[in-house]
């Protein structure tokens, strides 16, 4: 953290409420409208821009972008200061943006890469050491066994006395 910003870093504190990770739309909207918008629908009243800036740390420049296209798709109005329209989904702006196929390309992706990396781990990995058994064909006449120094935490975790 830069010096300059410890000190109101340090200060700042946690908001009760629930916490949101990036909502798809502002995949497409951008960060500064997601930080402006979760600032009006947390807010117990409208606020100003000066407010928004306040309490987001953006620029006027950003956060007024962020109103106006939030604005063209009806997630916030203004009248004497800014607020969330309620009634405006926003999962539905998020599919007229087509957002939603984005993130089910992601999610199908990822899913296959796990695959890939689970069929590797599968033929790369051993999950459980074969033991030999007194039974099997191993000299254990020739067997020294480990240094008289070794404790048995040094062979469960096969650490170099």
């Amino acid at each position: 953290i830069p010096e300059q910003l410890r000190e109101q870093s340090e200060a700042a504190a946690w908001r009760r409420g629930k916490l949101h990770a990036l909502r798809p739309v502002f995949r497409e909207l951008g960060l500064p409208a997601a930080f402006v918008y979760e600032s009006l629908e947390h807010s117990p009243a409208p606020l100003s821009i000066a407010e928004l800036m306040r309490i987001t740390g953006l620029s006027r420049p950003a956060v007024t972008q962020a109103l106006e296209a939030m604005a063209a798709w009806n997630l916030v109005e203004r009248g004497a200061t800014w607020s969330v329209v309620a009634t405006t989904s926003l999962r539905a702006v998020a599919e007229l943006l087509g957002v939603l196929e984005a993130v089910a390309d992601q999610l199908a992706r990822y899913r296959a890469e796990r695959a890939v990396w689970h069929e590797w781990l599968v033929r790369h990995v051993v999950i459980s050491p074969v033991l030999p058994s007194p039974d099997d064909d191993y000299p254990w006449e020739v067997f020294e066994g480990p240094p008289d120094e070794w404790t048995l935490s040094d062979m469960s975790f096969g650490l170099t006395g």
